[in-house]
């Protein structure tokens, strides 16, 4: 039974699956699977009989040695995605199932998305999708989340490096038509081993300005070399840089390092977005460094003031909110989605903390008096 349960699944209800996420409305789909759910239907097929949020991989492709891209069908419970967002994908493992933030790197037609893979070598996660995932595998994974999105902007500068090129390539080429955007894409790989999306980022129209720098000197007569990481060499290359929106991703020294630039030529930081690949811990005691603190913290845009007590020290300013009953907007909670992004205008916090933006889920009090806008 278990080996027929697993064949139908696999071959006849793959199928099946595609044409049901594709051409029935969500609606019915959940209809329909919650009316019929049973032990049969939820082995037979696992990806539509289930409450789960799940995507089953259609097609692998291989982008170089080291990346692959892994094409996604969402179930009937999941949310839309938008491009630059993330999701949280889980894979299975002992004694616990392992999970990893992907962005997505391009929404189909079909509705399908991708996500693109680095194979780390201390990636648990990465490993697994490499060696073990196969077409027709069913992982759980979460909702689409993230602020790393196109808002309409009418100037764009997209940072990247290595792997980081994923969520910058899947916003411009979704507004890669419109032509009355001026986009412009740096993306830095160390080898021409390294490149990703080469051919499809050579594909876009003409509008889009777009550099593919290689650091490997070896490489640098095919391509163009990184301007080197100074201020005076971030101004030359991009002399309009304060009139863009900048998209920022890529390693953590790499993004450390121009976040340091931009500050140093007073760039005006609502105009930064950041993806981060890792989960933003705080660094070590920044929740005890002031854990005596009672701050009044004013939130501006609500309207409302909170008067710390004990029970709070040691929390995030997102916790406070929450002990206080004060909503505000979050999502994964560690620093990477930017959904509680804001600014801070009176003050001092420890923590994530770019210029005066701040993400209050991974920041602490740290003066008698915080205003947040």
């Amino acid at each position: 039974m278990r080996k027929l349960s697993s064949l139908l699944a696999q071959e006849n209800f793959s199928s099946f699956s595609a044409l049901a996420t594709r051409f029935v409305p969500t609606e019915l789909i959940e209809y329909v699977t919650s009316n019929t759910m049973n032990e049969v239907t939820r082995r037979v097929n696992p990806f539509l009989w289930t409450y789960q949020k799940k995507v089953q991989i259609v097609a692998i492709h291989r982008e170089n040695h080291a990346v692959k891209t892994f094409v996604l069908r969402p179930n009937q419970h999941m949310n839309g995605a938008l491009p630059g967002q993330h999701l949280k994908i889980e894979v299975p493992s002992a004694p616990e199932p392992l999970t990893r933030y992907y962005s997505i790197s391009s929404i189909r037609k079909d509705g399908t998305f991708t996500i693109t893979v680095k194979r780390c070598h201390e990636g648990a996660v990465s490993n697994w999708l490499h060696k073990h995932a196969k077409i027709g595998t069913i992982l759980k994974c979460s909702d689409p989340e993230g602020q790393f999105i196109y808002q309409g902007q009418e100037k764009c500068l997209f940072l990247s490096a290595g792997v980081g090129i994923t969520p910058c390539y899947s916003i411009v080429d979704a507004i890669q038509n419109q032509d009355q955007v001026d986009i412009e894409v740096y993306a830095i790989f160390k080898r021409t081993t390294d490149l990703v999306y080469e051919q499809q980022m050579k594909r876009w129209p003409a509008h889009i300005k777009r550099h593919i720098t290689v650091a490997n000197s070896l490489d640098q007569q095919y391509y163009e070399k990184p301007f080197d990481l100074t201020s005076g060499a971030l101004l030359k290359a991009f002399p309009d840089i304060h009139e863009r929106t900048v998209y920022l991703c890529g390693p953590p020294p790499f993004m450390d390092k121009v976040i340091n630039l931009l500050e140093e030529i007073k760039f005006n930081f609502d105009q930064l977005n950041i993806e981060r690949f890792n989960f933003v811990a705080p660094a070590p005691g920044d929740e005890q460094e002031n854990s005596d603190v009672l701050a009044e913290i004013r939130f501006n845009k609500l309207g409302q003031t909170v008067q710390m007590t004990e029970a709070d020290q040691g929390k995030t300013l997102l916790e406070i909110a929450e002990n206080h009953g004060i909503h505000l907007e979050h999502g994964c909670r560690s620093g990477m989605c930017g959904t509680c992004r804001t600014q801070i205008s009176e003050g001092c916090v420890s923590g994530n903390q770019i210029g005066k933006v701040i993400y209050p889920c991974t920041c602490y009090p740290a003066s008698e008096r915080i205003t947040l806008e």
